[in-house]
């Protein structure tokens, strides 16, 4: 029984003292964010993304388009991933203490694509994807042309918490 105990108390203070979490709004995201700044992965916060989008085949490069998303929240939900709140195609996996993969799964296609990036000064990354050739053969139909390729640079910038934020709670 004493066991039992140890063991419950034991798993229960490693959930509590790694900040993890199943949101349910951003604002709810925000708190999170606040109350465990010092316990959050530095990939943890809320980003401005800019995306340039273009696509291309053997002997042409077409246009781009660039756009900028509304900020994105990403957070370590209750299994340890990181997920971009709002988007269950995407999640994010540590592989060092600044090197992450970044995800994104198509599900027509049920293909996952993986670019890995690097967390910079703690507050920016680049994350260039391309659509995986099964998923263009998917969305494309007969449409599909041998060798076309849609490619996407995310740059990730975060907003907050904010550097000051981190430097007032040390």
């Amino acid at each position: 029984m004493k066991k039992i105990i140890f063991l419950t108390f034991t798993v229960l203070i490693a959930v509590i003292s790694n900040a993890q979490i199943m949101p349910t709004s951003k604002v709810e995201l925000q708190i999170y964010y606040k109350d465990n700044i010092l316990k959050l992965d530095p990939i943890e916060g809320i980003y401005d993304v800019a995306v340039n989008q273009w696509g291309e085949n053997a002997f042409t490069r077409f246009p781009g388009e660039s756009t900028e998303l509304d900020p994105v929240m990403i957070y370590k939900d209750k299994n340890g991933s990181f997920k971009w709140y709002g988007n269950d195609q995407v999640t994010i996996k540590k592989v060092s203490s600044n090197v992450y993969n970044f995800n994104v799964f198509y599900s027509g296609s049920n293909v996952t694509g993986t670019t890995r990036f690097i967390l910079k000064e703690g507050r920016f990354f680049e994350a260039p994807t391309s659509i995986p050739d099964r998923q263009l053969r998917y969305d494309m139909g007969r449409n599909y042309q041998a060798g076309f390729q849609v490619h996407f640079d995310y740059t990730f910038s975060k907003t907050y918490p904010s550097e000051e934020m981190y430097y007032r709670a040390k």
